[in-house]
């Protein structure tokens, strides 16, 4: 797991909002080179899961459901594939 920033928060404002959330992820700024990769957010936040083999499964915008985020990433790491039935999913 990884968080991008998008806004031009310096260090002590990004650990304020990790520890505010309880983020238990690295949170890193986003450059162009990040953004060209993995692709600019229509929303945020979003939440993208990629598989193994660097695809991406699912993005979806708003608040992502911890249940459903975990349940998804335990299917990959067992080596099953995720269906893809999410609302906001591309």
């Amino acid at each position: 797991m990884l968080g991008f920033s998008l806004d031009p928060a310096d260090d002590a404002t990004l650990k304020r909002f990790a520890a505010h959330y309880d983020l238990r992820f690295p949170i890193v700024r986003a450059n162009d080179d990040l953004l060209r990769v993995y692709g600019r957010p229509q929303s945020v936040p979003t939440t993208m899961l990629f598989g193994r083999n660097g695809d991406r499964v699912w993005s979806m915008s708003g608040t992502a459901n911890d249940v459903i985020v975990e349940a998804d990433v335990a299917a990959l790491v067992r080596g099953e594939t995720v269906k893809v039935t999410r609302t906001g999913t591309s």
